[in-house]
């Protein structure tokens, strides 16, 4: 998780710096939305979708909508000592 996360949030942060925030849609293809999810555990897949559908119905996720989601889950995975 901790990799993930890290990998996730350094990727917008050099995008953004950088000045391609318009890359970032790229990051929401499926393929790369799929692989991000993918890597989670089933878990916080479940939970992922329950928060997206509660939020969002009929709309498809976003890889800014995952990032958030990915590292407050990491957060709280590290404050429990779980990596």
């Amino acid at each position: 998780m901790d990799k993930l996360a890290s990998d996730m949030v350094k990727r917008h942060i050099t995008l953004v710096q950088w000045g391609y925030e318009s890359e970032l849609n790229e990051m929401n293809s499926s393929p790369t939305l799929l692989d991000v999810f993918k890597r989670l555990p089933v878990n916080l897949q479940r939970k992922f979708c329950e928060v997206v559908a509660i939020n969002l119905i009929g709309y498809v996720a976003t890889f800014l909508q995952l990032l958030p989601f990915v590292d407050a889950a990491e957060r709280a995975h590290s404050s429990f000592g779980v990596t």
